[in-house]
């Protein structure tokens, strides 16, 4: 067992390990935290990589920070938990309605009255509210939008706004301040 795995017993829920020599197994890895670990590789490291683990991080953990603080509007009242979660784990994938029917595994009829059951007609509003939402859950939490804005799917700013206005939604930095 390597040294510090015998110093700690646990370590504290949605925890990111970054490892800078070599890979341990995940019997190890189970013998050191209790929470979720997410392994990284330090020469691997970079801010892009951090904010996808962190966010990998917070969605596996059950309902995560990010995940209770979009199910706790109003406006997500009604969309189903398994679609936060998903959008969460892969918010750059979720981009039209066939990205519903492929992440989610359902047919377009299913994945239309999911996104109707949101309030919204086109699935598109629907992903441009989440990601405003997480814009804002982010740039709170800290981090900042040059790390998890391309994490979110948000490519070109300019685009954004546009989607926003698109959907009739205030921009998110306008929010925060």
């Amino acid at each position: 067992m390597p040294a510090f795995a015998a110093r700690m017993s646990t370590c504290p829920q949605r925890t990111i390990v970054v490892f800078a020599d070599r890979v341990y197994p995940l019997s190890v890895l189970r013998l050191v935290a209790a929470g979720q670990v997410i392994p990284l590789r330090y020469e691997g490291l970079d801010q892009e990589k951090m904010c996808r683990a962190i966010i990998r991080c917070v969605a596996t953990n059950g309902v995560g920070g990010l995940v209770a603080h979009l199910l706790s509007h109003e406006a997500f009242a009604d969309v189903p938990k398994r679609m936060v979660n998903a959008f969460v784990r892969h918010p750059d994938q979720f981009r039209s309605l066939s990205d519903v029917c492929r992440v989610l595994d359902v047919n377009p009829d299913s994945a239309r009255a999911l996104v109707q059951r949101a309030g919204c007609r086109r699935s598109e509003h629907l992903f441009v509210r989440l990601r405003v939402e997480s814009w804002v859950w982010f740039s709170r939490e800290g981090f900042r939008p040059s790390v998890f804005e391309r994490c979110l799917g948000i490519r070109d700013r300019s685009d954004f706004r546009r989607a926003c206005r698109r959907a009739g939604l205030e921009l998110p930095w306008r929010r925060v301040g």
